[in-house]
């Protein structure tokens, strides 16, 4: 009856006819407010979703080991990379298209096909060469199981892609809630029971097949097999292949290093550690990427709002991710005990450089929205290999003397020398000043180095013998502090400059439309028993 309910509520959705193709109708309010209203409804939903997985995170570091998520860990970044690999990105050709009709939806359907086909494949078939290679036979079974669900994953449906066009993002969304907490319900049982990672597999497997089968309760579109306009979705993508193949040695490289240099029980450690200082950059910088190259699309041939649509954006970005991740890394001693436990004392040492690398990484990646939707790829991929050119010799070699503390700090390094390289980059393509590019972002900087500077004078940020109970408080009252300083001398200088328009405006004026929606509901509560 819930899903029955549910499909229910998605056909009474108000809809118009192309081509064969059930379209929603476009809001009629501004590309600039329809990208903010959907990156904030993806940020917040996000934010809840974190919660959850969060206490879910912390439930499975006591019930399992660092050996277990390593294990886990592996397979799954062998299985990131072939799906990355094969990435056709025809999702973001359909979104670029001025009119998409049926022929392009089934023919992007039937190469998704295809490609779960080539992955399971490709899973099933190295399967064994990987566990040779990590020294870990346990992750044989593991990649079978994987390949069986990536095969089946192959079959989601593509009219979701709907939903991205017209930034109904809060649909994308509650179908990956659901199908989360589809995960976490078997996911937890198990691991409480047994103490396996099984557990993790039967989460990840159980998830990611509920997200296939809700995709057709959410969307009305069913997809045939057809390959009728493959070579207009394939002259788009092109390129943007030979990026997945940057991406893949971008993002797995470290984990399958770390894998060959310090087993399973390095890479658990890599990648807890690397998930708790990445939060901001996960659950705020990811989220917006879509929304924000949905936004670009709309404003593709109006360079002027287009370059206003990007300062904007990236002021916000930094506002709202830099202190957060700077916070993160100063107080890594107390958090790790606080929210790990002692069995992950040897994360502190890695969630410091891993907070620097996600912040200057979600940097680095914002401009890459840009380049695509103005059909500049080419020069996207040349310009990303060559930054991975110097990153990645440089880390194998620092890995494999020196080991992984070391080995993150060249990741740290060389996302600062790709922040540059972007930044002038998008400077040129859209032809801004680096006074306008300056102009929202400065007073974050600055206040974030007044943060950083005071907490580090002042503060005790090392964790100590002390109990978990005066840890906390010490984390607490560090952490507020942090907040006051950074929102007070970000104020005091917004206010020193004349209130101009910028990121605090926007945030300040979201504050308060949300207080004022959130006032109204109340009085309205409060008034329904007197009607």
């Amino acid at each position: 009856m819930f899903f029955h309910g549910l499909r229910s509520k998605a056909r009474r959705s108000r809809l118009r006819t192309q081509d064969g193709v059930k379209m929603p109708e476009q809001s009629k309010r501004t590309v600039g407010r329809n990208v903010v209203s959907a990156s904030l409804f993806m940020i917040g939903l996000r934010m809840t979703f974190r919660v959850i997985g969060l206490f879910n995170s912390l439930l499975l570091i006591h019930l399992l080991l660092p050996n277990d998520f390593g294990l886990v860990g592996l397979a799954m970044a062998i299985a990131s990379s072939l799906e990355t690999l094969t990435e056709t990105s025809f999702g973001l050709a359909l979104i670029r298209l001025p009119v998409m009709t049926r022929q392009h939806l089934d023919t992007a359907w039937t190469f998704q096909l295809i490609r779960g086909l080539v992955i399971g494949g490709l899973l099933a078939g190295c399967a064994g060469f990987a566990a040779d290679w990590m020294r870990e036979p346990r992750v044989e079974p593991i990649m079978w199981v994987i390949a069986a669900t990536s095969f089946l994953q192959g079959f989601e449906n593509v009219g979701l892609v709907e939903f991205r066009r017209n930034l109904q993002f809060g649909k994308i969304f509650e179908i990956r809630l659901y199908s989360k907490l589809i995960g976490l319900a078997v996911m937890l049982p198990i691991a409480a029971i047994f103490h396996t990672y099984w557990a993790l597999v039967a989460g990840i497997v159980t998830g990611r097949l509920s997200n296939m089968l809700l995709s057709y309760v959410w969307h009305p579109y069913r997809p045939r097999l057809s390959l009728a306009c493959w070579r207009e979705l394939f002259h788009f993508s092109k390129w943007l292949f030979f990026g997945n193949v940057l991406w893949v040695i971008d993002s797995v490289t470290p984990t399958m290093l770390f894998g060959r240099f310090v087993g399973p029980t390095g890479v658990g450690l890599y990648q807890v550690s690397y998930q708790v200082a990445s939060l901001p950059a996960s659950e705020i910088a990811a989220p917006i990427r879509e929304p924000i190259y949905s936004g670009y699309a709309k404003l593709l041939n109006q360079t002027a709002k287009l370059r206003q649509e990007y300062v904007n954006g990236f002021g916000v970005l930094l506002l709202v991710i830099t202190p957060m991740s700077i916070g993160i890394a100063l107080t890594a001693e107390l958090l790790t005990p606080i929210g790990l436990g002692s069995q992950w004392s040897a994360a502190a040492p890695l969630i410091v450089p891993c907070a620097l690398f996600a912040l200057l990484d979600a940097i680095s990646h914002f401009p890459g929205n840009l380049f695509i939707v103005l059909n500049r790829q080419k020069g996207f991929i040349f310009t990303l290999a060559a930054m991975l050119c110097i990153r990645f010799p440089l880390f194998v070699w620092v890995a494999s003397v020196w080991g992984m503390v070391p080995a993150i700090y060249v990741l740290v390094a060389t996302s600062g020398l790709a922040t540059f390289v972007w930044t002038r980059s998008v400077m040129r393509l859209i032809n801004i000043g680096f006074r306008e590019l300056m102009a929202p972002i400065w007073r974050t900087l600055v206040s974030t180095l007044v943060m950083a500077t005071v907490l580090l004078a002042f503060a005790n940020l090392q964790a100590g013998s002390d109990p978990y109970g005066v840890l906390l408080l010490r984390l607490l009252v560090v952490s507020a502090c942090g907040a006051a300083l950074q929102i007070g001398t970000q104020l005091v200088l917004w206010l020193a400059s004349g209130s101009p328009e910028g990121p605090e405006t926007k945030l300040l004026r979201l504050i308060g439309s949300f207080a004022r929606k959130l006032f109204a509901m109340r009085s309205r509560r409060r008034s329904a028993p007197a009607a």
